[in-house]
């Protein structure tokens, strides 16, 4: 019961950090994007200097740091809705006994199907027309 309860504090305290970390780094390119400063536009209007390369970045540079600013935003709006997920599917597999992920991984593609299927509002038996 002890182990369960110190594992359970584990589970939501990186939870926790990893959350705060991708928030707080969230925040920082936010606040380094706005003070990038603008570039006029024809027609009076002007475009953030945070979607361009900047000099002496190659185009491979400028998507890594697109993808990683992506990344971390991602983290910090989809993990609070996904740690209630995780946490019961940890008590799920915790009952069954087994301890290795790569029985359930193979569930993938089935169960990722199936929510696409549930989200557009399709079972697939009207052939996706949903």
């Amino acid at each position: 019961m002890a182990s369960e309860r110190a594992s359970q504090q584990a589970f939501f305290g990186v939870s926790a950090l990893l959350f705060a970390a991708s928030a707080a780094v969230t925040i920082v390119w936010c606040a380094s994007m706005s003070a990038m400063g603008e570039m006029p536009m024809p027609g009076g209007w002007t475009m953030s200097m945070a979607w361009m390369r900047m000099p002496g970045q190659t185009w491979p540079g400028a998507a890594a740091s697109f993808l990683g600013m992506w990344v971390v935003m991602m983290v910090a709006m989809m993990l609070p809705s996904l740690i209630p997920m995780l946490w019961r599917y940890r008590q799920a597999v915790g009952r069954t006994g087994e301890t290795r992920l790569g029985r359930h991984l193979g569930r993938l593609p089935y169960d990722l199907t199936a929510t696409h299927g549930t989200l557009s509002g399709s079972n697939g038996a009207e052939g996706g027309t949903g």
